[in-house]
This record gives structure tokens, sequence and C-alpha cells, in this order.
């Protein structure tokens, strides 16, 4: 390595990628190319950082080289470029030995095998929830022996519970929680245990203004594919997952589920995206169910959690009358000083109460959808940032709300 190999400032990708080709031995470009996996533990930017900490190195020794030269002398200098070449050289052959360097760096006292794979990895903890059933307690029975139950268990914490026709289920965080109450409650009911692994949910996202010569769902991922290569590389290499859900032909846009790592790289594009002749805007889609007959969220009209699914009296999304929206005369006359949502006004919330009248059941702005928003992102791989601004920004809006 020359001294005129080694650029005195190095800010910007471009100059960054052109010195690595040039100075990194032949075996690392792979990796730093994204084409080839690094070894393990080792992440594509604590390889580039640990370069350029290497390379800024470099940098302060030729500047120091620079300056010995002008103070000392020629004589004195010579001695002193002597010296730093054998510096700079001991760091060329560093490059070669990175992964080893960041592998210690970063697992401390964990050690690796020849192929950098770890010898005694720390285990990942992976999501769990532990569930008790309540076998034949369905809903409606699951009414009547509620508060037993709470009475029995009143020393458990129990993180939630769920019920259909048939069954009830507990939720617990402990898996020797669990087993306490199963064995405060088998005597009275047939119980059965189960450790459910959660897994989050891959992002959607919603591509607008696709051209209409798109017509249908296998199109729009086949352009997908066909103009972004970053993408079709993970599909095709590494079985990323990539599913068009649907086109809808009227409006012009698609629904797209993609894996968080897919949704990484079209967030690093400042959420653009290829198709045909176009780039188009994507936008995080987080679909919210809401039930037309009892207005709650989270299940629709035909489902055992709906109160009202056997009744044939629905709530209005409007004025929470007795009545279908379609029919509110309230809607009708445009009173708006008399729309009410049917959620807030029976909350156990007063303040929820008070603000009922202030929106419709199905508002933007209802406590109640946010909450619901706020657990579909919690569901959703990638999105802790995308939740934690949208649950400032909410905060502020009912903060806001309540102290007018």
């Amino acid at each position: 390595m020359t001294l005129k190999a080694i650029p005195l400032k190095l800010w910007t990708r471009k100059e960054l990628d052109t010195f690595m080709k040039d100075n990194l031995p032949v075996d690392m470009d792979p990796i730093l190319q994204g084409k080839k996996a690094p070894p393990a533990g080792i992440t594509k930017d604590i390889l580039w950082n640990f370069a350029i900490n290497l390379l800024r190195m470099m940098d302060k020794q030729q500047e120091d080289l620079v300056k010995t030269k002008s103070e000392e002398g020629a004589v004195v200098g010579q001695d002193r470029s002597e010296q730093v070449l054998k510096e700079l050289e001991a760091m060329r052959e560093c490059f070669a030995n990175i992964p080893d360097m960041i592998q210690k760096a970063i697992n401390g006292k964990e050690k690796t095998d020849d192929t950098g794979k770890l010898l005694n990895p720390s285990p990942k903890k992976t999501p769990q929830k532990h569930t008790l059933k309540l076998e034949k307690v369905g809903l409606e029975k699951w009414k009547v022996v509620k508060a037993k139950v709470r009475k029995t268990l009143q020393s458990i914490p129990v993180d939630g519970t769920s019920s259909n026709e048939e069954d009830t289920n507990l939720v617990f965080k402990d898996k020797s929680q669990r087993d306490k109450a199963e064995e405060l409650l088998k005597s009275e009911f047939d119980t059965s245990t189960a450790t459910l692994t959660t897994k989050k949910l891959n992002p959607k996202v919603t591509i607008s203004d696709i051209a209409g010569e798109i017509t249908t769902a296998e199109e729009v991922y086949s352009e997908i594919l066909r103009k972004n290569e970053e993408i079709k590389e993970q599909v095709e290499c590494h079985q990323e997952e990539l599913k068009v859900i649907f086109l809808h032909k009227e409006d012009r846009y698609a629904v797209v589920q993609m894996s968080k790592k897919i949704r990484e790289i079209v967030r690093k594009r400042n959420d653009r995206i290829n198709l045909d002749f176009q780039i188009h805007i994507v936008k995080d889609r987080f679909h919210i169910v809401q039930c037309f007959k009892c207005q709650r969220y989270g299940h629709k009209s035909d489902s055992v959690m709906c109160p009202r699914r056997d009744s044939g009296d629905p709530v209005c999304t409007y004025c929470a009358g007795n009545h279908r929206f379609k029919d509110c005369q309230v809607k009708k006359d445009r009173k708006v000083d008399s729309r009410c949502c049917a959620n807030c006004k029976s909350s156990r919330s007063k303040i929820d109460q008070l603000n009922a009248t202030t929106h419709t059941a199905n508002s933007f702005q209802c406590p109640f959808f946010i909450m619901e928003k706020e657990r579909l992102m919690n569901r959703t791989a990638g999105a802790e940032m995308l939740k934690n601004e949208y649950s400032r920004k909410a905060r502020d809006f009912l903060e806001r709300r309540r102290t007018h």
C-alpha cells in the first residue's frame, strides 16, 4: 500500500466504495456487497463502521506524517515516513482479519471456530405465551363462572382471556403461573395447557397510482421484481416473503405484504418503489377490523365476540342508536351536535363518556380506534418506531381535546 492510495477525506459512500474495492482482500468484497453472508453475529453495517474507523486511523497517520515532515525536516521526516508506512501496512493486514476482530469485540467471551461460527452462542429468547384452556366453557358459560374464577385466581396475574362458542383460554406470562392456575381450577373444570410461540405479522403496505396497463395482482408482483433488483434478490436468493394481497382496479392501488427485511429496503429508499415507468410512494397499511353491529374493534359481525350477533338491532355508527347507519335520521338531518360514539358512550372512563359526542364510532380520533391501531402495530414486525411516533401524536391530540 502506498500513501497515494489513502485519501485524506472519505466523506461520501461512493469514495468509500471505491477505496474498499481497491484495498480490501478479494474475499471480503462479496460480504460488503451483500452477495455473501458475513460470519455469525456480524451485520454489514458493523462491518462498514469498523472499516471506516480503520480508514480514519489511516487518515490521521497520514496527516501526522505530513505535519512531521514540515516541522522536523526531510531527514527526520524520512525516518518517520518509514515508520508510518509499516503501521499502515499493519492496518492493511487488519482488513483481512476484520471478521475475527469484530467477532471478539461484539461477543466478548464468546468463542468461534475456524468458520466464524459461535461455539457457545447466547440462546435467543423467543416470545411465548402460556395458555390454560377451560374446556366446554363457552362465552355464555364464561360470563356465569367468571366471578368464581376471578376469586380463585386472585393472587395469580392473568394477561388476558379469549372465548369462543366452545372454550375459554386464559393467557399467562410465565409457565409457573399457568401451572399454579391449573392446579387451582382442575377440580372445577376440564383443563388443558399449551405454550404458543408468538410470531409477529409481516408488514403490509399500499402502493398507489398504479398504471392502468397493470390489471392483475400477478402483474404487480412481476413488475416489483422486474424493476427492483434488491427486492428481487431478497425474494429469489433469500426466500423473503413478498405477496400481493389484492389490486383495486377502480382506485388503482395494491396492497402488498412483505418481509421485515424487504420493508427496510423500501424504507431506505424513502418509501419509494418502481413499477412500470413510474416511481410510486409506499405507505404502511394497518387494516382495522370493526364490527358493524356492535361497533367494537377486533371482530366481525358474525363473530362469537359480538354481543349483538343474534340480535336484530345493530348499533348506529353515527349516533349510537339502535338502528342501521344508513337509516340514521340524525345523519340525514346533518345534526353534528347529536353524533355519538357507541364505544366511548359505554366506556368505563368518565373522560371517554364526556367526549363521546365529539366523534363517531368509526372516527380516527376515537380512543378505541387508536388503541386498536397500536395493538396492530405492536403485532407487526419492524413497526416499533412507527408505533411510538403514532402513540406520541395520539396522546398529544387526546390531551389537547381533554383540556378544551
